[in-house]
């Protein structure tokens, strides 16, 4: 009986799961298939950004991963700067006030 997920997919993507994608697998030193790494998501996304992306062959899986991945390391930063203000902001009065290590052998 098929899932919810697959009678709300069009035919044309018949019954395959992105969980299934051979992307989404680990795999033992043999080969052989271990476990999948993925989970399947519903995502909205923009129509004439899906029919280009079908159009030029992007791989949808693997440029949504690189792009989440990169949105999670920004944010990951950003927290890490506002975590660490107070010191950052300490340190870089201390550098002004007293100036760099090794200030006065600088040649340049």
């Amino acid at each position: 009986m098929p899932t919810r997920a697959a009678e709300s997919r069009p035919a044309a993507f018949g019954s395959y799961s992105p969980a299934e994608s051979p992307a989404c697998a680990e795999e033992s030193p043999d080969g052989r298939r271990l476990r999948p790494r993925c989970t399947a998501t519903g995502l909205g996304v923009n129509t004439g950004l899906l029919r280009q992306v079908r159009e030029f062959g992007v791989p949808l899986d693997d440029s949504c991963e690189r792009a989440l991945a990169e949105a999670v390391r920004a944010a990951r930063m950003r927290a890490w700067q506002e975590e660490n203000r107070p010191w950052i902001e300490a340190y870089n009065a201390w550098i002004a006030e007293h100036g760099c290590f090794g200030e006065e052998y600088r040649s340049f």
